[in-house]
């Protein structure tokens, strides 16, 4: 199975637009192939999410690292950087 890695950016883009990094994560959660990512990732997604499309600060643990990735841990494998 193809393994991707999608970055911050594309994961930003495809919770805000219906482009092409929406379908890349539409797909991957449909398992047509396996999406990983690390720590590091989900911590500058949270970051992006919170500092510049101003996330609701009332629910900020909903992007602490640990409760994203486990949100996301039926669809994204959680990596060590290394691994990546």
């Amino acid at each position: 199975m193809i393994r991707l890695v999608p970055d911050t950016n594309i994961l930003i883009s495809s919770v805000f637009w219906r482009g092409k990094p929406y379908e890349v994560i539409r797909k991957g959660i449909e398992g047509l192939y396996a999406l990983l990512t690390s720590a590091e990732i989900l911590e500058e997604f949270a970051g992006c999410m919170l500092n510049k499309f101003d996330f609701p600060e009332q629910e900020p643990s909903l992007l602490k690292t640990q409760s994203f990735a486990f949100l996301m841990s039926p669809f994204m494998e959680i990596c060590s950087r290394a691994a990546l």
